[in-house]
């Protein structure tokens, strides 16, 4: 490899590149045009079955009451005022019941983003290599939520204003500096990542010696602590993703594990083949990345004894070490997310191009590199074809898990009974910020009872026990000198195995000849919560909460009960008896 002679473009203010346009540069934008192509029809192909994710639940129902003040609220911490206004729109014009729409918005903002990017590398690097990162970011399945989804409009669509602002820096002149400040201004009105753009434009300023040109990058992070001021001071309560200090000190650590794992979902190397169950990008480069983060660190050192470091290296760095930083600030706040963690490697990715673009800024590779390049971004794109089409699965089931929580939430709308509020139920799939009411505004949301039935049977347990835990159900012990009356004995559904019985509302007085454990379904295709033994001589009273069943179709189910064999009673020890008048349900 020889070093060039080329002059540094943009932060030294010259205007040269290594490809300035042509017919290679032609091909080189159609063969990127070509990748998008390819890109977006496998994210709409392997993403056809998916549907809203956590985050696009909660904005739906709060796009029912969308103003001003509330896009300008947080959002997990978060200004994310433009998302907000596009999704409020969006289902305003189309609904919500075309899922493509909001896909097609996250590849657009994917697609504008690489565009920017490929645009900002080439001037460094010239179009073959600035063309191979670009590829990889394309198909980017490790990072599942930033690619087959709508929300991963915010992360693409905020490090495109945040590129953009840098290209914009680059012109060197007044109406570029506006450019840049306005754009770091939507970057932030998007999503935080774009905060750490600039703080790369401040120390741009002062690399370059323009003390002057400082307020591009300063006035927008002002605005920006003058917001979180406000939001602080404004009543509103502490939300996840608080900023820990004493995390300062593991800035190296998180840094460098970070570094691993980015360059691990960049070749790929870093499928996880022992637990596909739970995602295969969820311990990405747990193994091979330090081993690569070391050859980082080599090829830094291989490039200092190049020859002097480009200015806009620490531009680079200075962005992408904010990244990492704004991230290890918040660890151990937010489910204790690690520096692998899928949500962080599309943002770290974009941020590592940037640093690589400059550093091999003025460097010309021979054709011995460059064709390795090449062998590892084909590499990588096989490999990622192989994740996407492994990962699916598990973001259907992730999906399923999050529909059965919105239909649980949707049929305790019509439920007679004290609910829990949100933050007391157990949600893990949607936000206490979802609410049924506001979503109806834009159509139900929820699984069919058909749509139940034709998923695994896991899915309809899981309603049944977040209706069950909401509700409280469970089996109570009767008033003192109170006897069952009108007992029968517990008809068994016909079919059902294990042998089941259906217990209508508002409930019944369950005794039994035989200690019996019984455990209590619905929706499920078996019983999902136990509720204790029943011995004989102590009938437990059962009350069971009325609704009118699957909003969408109004289908009803009954409850039903099943005895397990923890106990050596069985079904046809269980007598069901009438509830005494003054026994009824909740709510009557």
């Amino acid at each position: 490899m020889a070093r060039g002679q080329t002059h540094e473009p943009g932060f030294a203010g010259t205007t040269a590149r290594p490809d300035s346009g042509g017919s290679g540069s032609g091909r080189a934008w159609i063969a990127l045009g070509a990748g998008m192509l390819a890109s977006a029809l496998l994210a709409l192909w392997f993403g056809r079955e998916v549907s809203f994710s956590i985050d696009e639940y909660s904005w739906i129902a709060l796009s029912a009451r969308f103003g001003v003040g509330e896009a300008f609220a947080p959002y997990v911490g978060h200004l994310i005022a433009i998302p907000r206004l596009v999704y409020w729109a969006t289902l305003e014009t189309v609904g919500n019941e075309h899922y493509w729409v909001f896909q097609i918005l996250t590849l657009i903002s994917l697609f504008i983003m690489i565009g920017l990017l490929f645009t900002w590398l080439r001037k460094r690097t010239g179009d073959l290599v600035a063309l191979a990162p670009c590829l990889i970011l394309l198909i980017f399945p490790v990072d599942h939520l930033h690619y087959l989804t709508g929300n991963g409009m915010v992360i693409s669509l905020a490090l495109a204003f945040g590129i953009g602002a840098l290209l914009a820096w680059e012109r060197n002149d007044v109406i570029g500096d506006i450019g840049a400040f306005v754009l770091l201004l939507l970057g932030m009105m998007t999503y935080t990542v774009a905060v750490p753009f600039a703080i790369g434009l401040i120390v741009a300023a002062v690399v370059q010696r323009a003390p002057a040109r400082a307020w591009v990058g300063g006035l927008p992070i002002i605005l920006f602590l003058i917001w979180r001021l406000l939001e602080g001071s404004g009543g509103v309560p502490s939300e996840t993703g608080s900023i820990e200090w004493d995390n300062l000190l593991l800035i190296p650590a998180w840094s460098f594990q970070s570094l691993g794992a980015i360059l691990a979902s960049m070749t790929g190397l870093g499928f996880d083949f022992s637990n596909p169950a739970s995602g295969p990008a969820l311990e990405q480069g747990a193994l091979i990345g330090p081993v690569l983060a070391v050859l980082g660190l080599i090829g830094l050192a291989w490039r200092w004894r190049l020859g002097p470091l480009p200015s806009g290296l620490w531009v680079a760095l200075a962005i992408l070490l904010a990244l990492f930083s704004s991230q290890a600030l918040v660890w151990g706040t937010l489910d204790a997310r690690n520096p692998g963690a899928p949500r962080y490697l599309l943002p770290g990715a974009v941020l590592l191009v940037l640093v690589i673009g400059e550093l091999l800024r003025n460097v010309r590779l021979d054709r011995i590199a460059i064709g390795a390049l090449w062998v590892v971004t084909a590499a990588s794109l096989s490999i990622s074809v192989g994740i996407l089409a492994s990962s699916i699965g598990w973001l259907e089931t992730t999906d399923s898990s999050a529909r059965a929580e919105v239909t649980a939430v949707e049929v305790l709308e019509t439920s007679r009974g004290d609910l829990l509020p949100p933050a007391r139920q157990p949600r893990d799939s949607i936000r206490s910020e979802y609410d049924a009411a506001g979503a109806a505004s834009y159509g139900y949301l929820g699984l069919t009872s058909e749509g139940i039935d034709g998923r695994p049977g896991w899915v309809g347990a899981k309603v049944d026990r977040f209706l069950v835990q909401t509700l409280g159900i469970g089996l109570s012990p009767l008033a003192p000198g109170l006897t069952p009356t009108g007992c029968r004995p517990a008809e068994r559904v016909p079919g059902s195995r294990p042998p089941q019985a259906e217990v209508p509302s508002p409930g019944a007085v369950i005794r039994s000849t035989e200690p019996v454990s019984i455990w209590l379904g619905r929706f499920g295709a078996w019983p999902s919560t136990p509720l204790g033994v029943v011995r004989p001589d102590e009938p437990r009273k059962l009350l069971l909460p009325f609704d009118e069943g699957i909003p969408l179709d109004g289908r009803r189910r009954d409850w039903y009960i099943q005895a397990r064999k923890e106990q050596p009673g069985f079904l046809e020890d269980v007598e069901l008896c009438a509830l005494a008048p003054n026994q009824g349900g909740p709510g009557r």
